[in-house]
């Protein structure tokens, strides 16, 4: 499934734009990781893509079409999103919480079929996290419920999934394994859009990267294009120097900052 911003624009107040000519294209199996300092318009970019925010120039096209023609309920059977973090003010079940993502295949007033359920296990089971169906979602990690905010959106079966900055709060470890299940969606035909603070990330699991500063794409291409100490430094300010290592006969790249 293709997703295509075409010449974007955003303002909340007259003559204060947010967004400014976001031009970008995703294909089926891509993961566009989105970098860029606070403040840079990432959010209300999602917020555009997601079609909670109308733009005042520009499109978002999936497959050719606007998300704006779409009706609520069936954009959700074809964008999923995952927000940084969730916890329910209600002690819901983890089984519960991924039931929610389908949501948009269930009738007013209907309650989940067993179809719907063994659909929402069936994601669980794809990020290994079946073993927590009984769990109290509010009790588990916080890796942990990454991953079922993932299972949930994966659960309204979208053909794009976007995801801003899935890996913030989490350890070092649960963040690879939060990428790695990234990666794996994506090469199972996913259409996968991520924000990051972090530009290694996209090393890790991106195919391409988009740079946003003050509401404009300032770089997108391959990682190894865009992730450079000159870029880095022009987007955040810092000195950095990107490097590449060699580990098992696999070549990695890393951003080594200066700390002087």
């Amino acid at each position: 499934m293709k997703l295509k911003l075409q010449d974007l624009a955003f303002a909340y107040e007259k003559n204060n734009e947010v967004l400014r000519g976001v031009t970008l294209e995703v294909e089926s199996g891509e993961v566009l990781c989105l970098l860029g300092p606070n403040g840079a318009g990432k959010t209300t970019l999602f917020k555009s893509i997601l079609g909670l925010l109308k733009p005042s120039k520009g499109k978002v096209l999936i497959d050719g079409k606007d998300v704006r023609d779409y009706p609520r309920k069936e954009l959700a059977h074809y964008l999923g999103y995952v927000p940084q973090n969730h916890i329910p003010p209600f002690p819901f079940r983890v089984l519960e919480v991924v039931l929610m993502g389908r949501t948009a295949h269930i009738n007013n007033f209907a309650v989940p079929s067993t179809v719907d359920v063994e659909i929402a296990r069936e994601a669980m089971r794809r990020l290994n996290i079946g073993h927590l169906e009984n769990r109290n979602y509010a009790e588990i990690s916080g890796g942990e419920r990454q991953l079922v905010l993932i299972a949930r959106a994966l659960a309204q079966k979208p053909g794009i999934l976007v995801l801003d900055e899935p890996t913030s709060n989490l350890d070092f470890g649960n963040q690879l394994r939060i990428l790695r299940h990234i990666k794996r969606l994506a090469e199972s035909g996913l259409t996968v859009v991520m924000s990051s603070h972090f530009p290694e990330h996209a090393f890790y699991c991106g195919s391409k990267v988009a740079v946003m500063q003050k509401g404009r794409i300032i770089h997108v291409g391959r990682p190894e294009e865009v992730i450079t100490g000159q870029n880095l430094k022009e987007i955040y300010g810092v000195e950095v120097e990107v490097a590449e290592i060699e580990r098992k006969g696999i070549n990695y790249r890393v951003c080594i900052p200066s700390v002087v």
